[in-house]
């Protein structure tokens, strides 16, 4: 773990505040134009000095712009800010849905990060939505699941709905596959209709050639920065320590990926 970290005070900020990037960024932001407001905020970040653009880091953590931070450490390019990159938006929410579905907050505060980067309002291509990216069916069939009123395709954008449906789908496929992590996540991207395919047509007794051998380029990515993200939030809750912290734990290590990981044969 390389954790860079930055000093800054009022001064600095009071700077940031009077470019005239941030201000019209700020008025964006109040005439309900949030689209334009990163549009004009990550462009003053690409232009600026790489001092200016740590300040303007800190400024959207000050500010409390989860989502426009995470974008502002990936246009000036500062790998290394972690607390910055992995913030810990909506902690609140995880930990209480985590607690209330068994799923450990980490994992879902990882898998949000991947799917929207923070950005409650998040669309993709294939029409998921919110924070960790459901489709409209599958929050239907998880409100049926849970007994709550179908949110429709612009409820499941409130962040704690949110939040709660995604929690229960992935305790779901964690279910699914006898709590394995690797198999879980695999689905929460691709679908578990897949992932029972891969596991019955090209078993492997290990993990490593198990992600590998994931037909998807775009899942096996998503398995490996879900997990490794989740250990960097664990070890940014303890101070930046790895101690006690692995990607997997010995069952994931040691499982065979085939069938026999099937909770529902």
């Amino acid at each position: 773990m390389n954790i860079e970290t930055y000093n800054s005070d009022s001064a600095s900020r009071q700077r940031i505040a009077n470019l005239p990037a941030v201000q019209r960024t700020e008025a964006l932001m109040r005439i309900g134009e949030p689209g334009l407001a990163n549009s004009e905020w990550l462009n003053a970040v690409r232009h600026a000095s790489d001092e200016t653009a740590r300040a303007m880091a800190d400024y959207a953590d000050s500010r409390g712009w989860d989502a426009l931070l995470v974008q502002t450490t990936i246009a000036a390019q500062l790998w290394d800010a972690l607390a910055w990159r992995f913030p810990e938006a909506y902690r609140d929410q995880f930990m209480h849905w985590g607690r209330m579905t068994g799923v450990d907050p980490y994992l879902l505060m990882a898998i949000a990060r991947r799917e929207s980067a923070y950005n409650p309002a998040a669309l993709s291509p294939a029409g998921a939505r919110g924070l960790m990216q459901l489709m409209p069916d599958t929050a239907t069939q998880l409100s049926r699941e849970l007994g709550i009123a179908d949110p429709g395709p612009y409820g499941v954008l409130d962040p704690e709905l949110n939040i709660r449906l995604g929690s229960t789908y992935i305790r779901d496929k964690l279910e699914r596959y006898r709590g394995n992590r690797l198999a879980a996540t695999a689905a929460y991207n691709a679908g578990p209709g897949r992932v029972d395919r891969w596991l019955r047509e090209q078993g492997t007794r290990e993990f490593d050639l198990f992600v590998e051998q994931i037909p998807f380029r775009e899942t096996r990515h998503y398995v490996q920065a879900v997990l490794t993200y989740r250990a960097i939030f664990a070890a940014l809750s303890q101070g930046g320590s790895t101690q006690g912290i692995s990607l997997l734990n010995p069952q994931e290590q040691g499982v065979r990926y085939d069938v026999s990981l099937l909770n529902r044969p």
